[in-house]
């Protein structure tokens, strides 16, 4: 389904996470694994995901490796282990699922309508990822 781009605004929210480092090759893989083990985990503690599953890309270093917390938002915070770790959401403006959206001509094109939607709504984009439009979490 094509949208125009479009930025939202989200509250802060809480969620649990494995924190892990992978190459760029292995994100997918990755990805689908440990999504899997984190509502594994909620479930054997009967903790519902109050929200959708997420990547935040804490570091980005495409020649090396990537670091990331792969997790989902909870309704309230919890406490994590050695293995799953809690969180907070950053609140503001943001543009959702910017990785699915890949339905614009070029991505420099996609990204400046997004800075420029964010500047419309009263929001920033400045210090997300090399492009500088990805803040959500």
């Amino acid at each position: 389904m094509l949208t125009t781009p479009h930025v939202e605004t989200r509250i802060e929210q809480p969620y649990l996470a494995i924190r892990t480092s992978v190459r760029l090759s292995e994100v997918g893989v990755a990805t689908a694994k440990l999504t899997s083990e984190v509502l594994a985990w909620l479930a054997t503690r009967q903790l519902e995901p109050a929200g959708s599953s997420f990547v935040r890309y804490r570091v980005v270093d495409m020649a090396r490796e990537l670091d990331l917390e792969i997790g989902v938002l909870v309704a309230a915070p919890g406490a994590g282990d050695e293995r799953v770790v809690p969180g907070k959401s950053r609140p503001g403006a943001t543009p959702p699922d910017l990785h699915r959206r890949r339905q614009w001509a070029s991505r420099k094109r996609g990204a400046a309508r997004l800075v420029r939607a964010a500047g419309a709504a009263g929001g920033s984009m400045a210090g997300g990822s090399r492009h500088g439009v990805r803040r959500a979490l």
